[in-house]
């Protein structure tokens, strides 16, 4: 059976290798020509033999992404619409900051829960990305962006649910923060889910250092039912409990992402009942004001409501910070993407 070479995990590459009849730290030669030189076949592999050589020609495919297209927008944000091997599309974004990049990566093609406020949910469900499919999103925005370029950040915040896909996802993680590998922080990575349980406790066991965010956005489950109707399964009061399980290291927090839209879940009732919601939980809680498309019927409120929210949650006593937005003009922002 002929394998992709990055959709393997580590133990999975070691296994591989000795199947192959070849010393273990051929393993540790792959990963570094794939994962910090770039390699784009197996002849570039120069201090491995011809014979090994011939057997990962025989035995394994490198491929790379079919095609991309780049679309930079006016405040320096570049997303990239990427074209899978099977004629599907993914969307991954890249942020650009002062003293850091981060890179938003997607983990399904489309997403199955149907979020009202988020153009992916618009889609449908198409298929879940391979681990070798996360990893090339970095690898291609780093290859295209140069040597001078540094993704220091990566957030699974782009198409899909992560949680959703979680055999790929944790064996992309594995090799985005093996030393060996991608080399990546744990601390500067964060899995951000609409609150899928099933794996989400797994999640923490499996990589303690990881940021959670937790896409709620509402406060009461009449207004999630309604933007979010994934809710109707596992209810706001069913992840707070999970919330309050999660295994965080010592000064690690969880992150509350709430979307705010206008006389939705905007008002300073909803602020009330937010901070009761979340009064047992480590965590802050990031603003995300609404970034509305053709589509969607509503809108995002005004600064000074933002502003009263914030503020409302801060004399309360969190940390409370309002995001950004960036890259709505070319469809970038939180819950904008989308390949219709």
């Amino acid at each position: 059976m002929i394998i992709n070479i990055k959709d393997l995990s580590i133990d999975e590459l070691y296994s591989f290798i000795k199947k192959q009849a070849e010393p273990e730290y051929r393993a540790d030669q792959i990963m570094n020509w794939l994962y910090k030189r770039d390699a784009s076949s197996f002849c570039e592999m120069t201090n491995i033999t011809k014979t090994f050589r011939t057997k990962l020609y025989d035995n394994a495919l490198l491929h790379k992404f079919k095609s991309f297209q780049s679309l930079k927008s006016s405040d320096g944000v570049t997303k990239y619409r990427i074209e899978l091997l099977d004629g599907n599309f993914i969307e991954t974004v890249l942020i650009p900051e002062k003293n850091k990049s981060t890179i938003c990566i997607s983990t399904q093609v489309g997403c199955k829960f149907g979020c009202k406020i988020c153009r992916t949910g618009q889609m449908g469900f198409k298929r879940n990305l391979t681990s070798g499919e996360i990893i090339e999103q970095i690898i291609t925005v780093r290859r295209d962006q140069g040597k001078h370029s540094k993704i220091t950040n990566i957030v699974f915040m782009g198409m899909g649910e992560p949680l959703d896909n979680f055999d790929n996802l944790k064996k992309s993680l594995e090799i985005i923060i093996y030393k060996k590998a991608l080399d990546f922080s744990p601390r500067y990575i964060t899995v951000s889910t609409v609150g899928y349980l099933p794996n989400l406790i797994n999640l923490g066991e499996s990589f303690p250092g990881i940021g959670l965010a937790i896409s709620l956005n509402a406060a009461n489950n009449k207004t999630r039912d309604e933007i979010m109707p994934f809710n109707r399964k596992y209810s706001i009061e069913k992840i707070i409990s999970a919330l309050k399980k999660y295994p965080l290291k010592p000064r690690k927090v969880i992150t509350i992402e709430y979307v705010l839209i206008n006389d939705i879940n905007d008002s300073p009732d909803d602020a009330k009942k937010l901070v009761k919601l979340i009064r047992d939980l480590r965590c802050k809680v990031n603003l995300i004001p609404y970034n509305d498309f053709k589509s969607s019927k509503y809108k995002p409120p005004s600064p000074e409501k933002i502003e009263k929210f914030r503020m409302q949650l801060i004399n309360s006593g969190y940390t409370c910070i309002t995001r950004k937005s960036r890259g709505k003009g070319i469809n970038a922002a939180c819950g904008c993407l989308a390949t219709l």
